[in-house]
């Protein structure tokens, strides 16, 4: 094994390197972007340890730079979006989630195999003609957009569904040009990303939904479509309770799963955890009047909410918003379908399982909520002890 300590300094130039200035690089690679740095970055205490022959944990005192992280920038729907059609609830039948595409809800996502309605999946809205390959953008978002990113653009499928694309041209005014095209006409389209890298599938589309963006070798939360949501059962006046089996997929688009237990009557009843695709309700009980699956008002964190951490900061149209309830990580180990979520996450307004008393999200103004990294959470987690950074594994 070499050397692992050097003097430094390190400089990572990216694709920045060997290219004249307003040219392409000499060299490209979809490799080449923004370095990783393990669990973060620490000042090195100048107290003359600084020496490259030292060995062994904690060789070098430093104090570790609090980062803070942009948790979420996005635009955000009111609580209350259905997930589900509402039908009456039939033991071990999933509750039909063809839904047709509205704002927050994206019907026909693919992950895996399986189709779900992915929950606030767009960064940017946008407008699609059936059949057209023209893409209308808003101008103050005509920058995310550039020739042969890949796209999914939720209500542009068949039928209403996600289509996976790829900008071809960026053209003048307010248009962009994508292949395929779309298939369903809409206003009010969102465009989001993809999961996966591209490059494995020989540069053909991708085929999953996933809110993350390729940085070279990493791939990176965006806080523009991260928003996560927890769900609640919606019953009818005479409606019996019961068990439903919530089954979906976190932001990192692993398997998680809850049992909501539904009151009777028609209130609704939320659940604990947080999800960025739907993918089956399934009644425990058999019942005549009708349930619904809805969004809820508690939006789901990218690292853990702990106790005595420090507090989030959360703005509304650039205006600091009061009311809003943090739900801290449940870390128990190994979660149940009965546990809370394993990040934690905070409730906007009684829309809930706690007792939230903000304003719901108007559906017009962006959400930005900014956490900052306590370094008691960041050194005490590893692959072995996940939970005070990225929540246990869920279930």
């Amino acid at each position: 094994m070499g050397q692992s300590v050097f003097t430094g300094p390190l400089v990572s130039l990216g694709g920045l390197a060997g290219g004249p200035r307003g040219g392409p690089p000499a060299e490209y690679s979809v490799e080449i972007g923004p370095s990783l740095f393990w669990q973060g970055a620490g000042i090195l205490a100048m107290d003359g340890r600084g020496s490259k022959d030292a060995k062994g944990m904690g060789a070098f005192p430093a104090l570790f730079m609090s980062d803070t992280i942009l948790a979420l920038n996005q635009v955000i729907q009111p609580g209350g979006v259905a997930l589900t059609q509402a039908a009456t609830p039939v033991s071990g039948v999933s509750l039909p989630i063809t839904v047709p595409y509205a704002a927050g809800r994206a019907p026909g996502a693919p992950y895996a195999g399986a189709l779900g309605v992915a929950i606030e999946p767009g960064f940017a809205v946008v407008g699609v003609t059936s059949g057209s390959g023209n893409v209308t953008v808003q101008a103050n978002d005509k920058w995310r957009f550039s020739q042969g990113q890949f796209l999914s653009i939720a209500g542009a499928g068949v039928g209403g569904a996600m289509l996976m694309t790829q900008v071809t041209a960026v053209g003048t005014g307010n248009t962009i040009t994508i292949s395929p095209p779309a298939q369903s006409s809409t206003a009010l389209a969102q465009a989001g990303c993809f999961s996966g890298d591209p490059s494995k599938y020989g540069f053909t589309l991708p085929i999953n939904y996933g809110p993350f963006m390729n940085g070279g070798a990493g791939r990176f939360l965006l806080p523009d479509s991260a928003c996560t949501r927890g769900v609640g059962i919606t019953g009818v006046a005479g409606g019996s309770g019961g068990a439903v089996l919530i089954q979906g997929l976190d932001y990192l688009m692993r398997p998680q799963s809850e049992i909501i237990t539904a009151a009777a009557g028609a209130g609704t009843t939320y659940g604990r955890k947080t999800y960025k695709m739907l993918l089956a309700a399934i009644p425990q009980f058999t019942n005549a009047n009708n349930l619904t699956v809805v969004t809820s008002d508690l939006i789901g964190m990218p690292i853990s909410m702990l106790p005595n951490g420090i507090p989030p900061t959360i703005y509304e149209a650039g205006v600091a918003r009061t009311g809003d309830l943090v739900q801290y990580a449940d870390l128990t180990n190994p979660a149940t379908t009965t546990t809370g979520d394993p990040r934690g996450g905070i409730q906007l307004s009684a829309e809930g399982p706690g007792a939230g008393t903000g304003a719901t999200p108007d559906g017009t103004s962006r959400f930005v909520i900014v956490l900052t990294l306590n370094p008691a959470q960041v050194l005490g987690a590893n692959q072995f002890n996940p939970g005070p950074l990225f929540g246990v594994a869920p279930v």
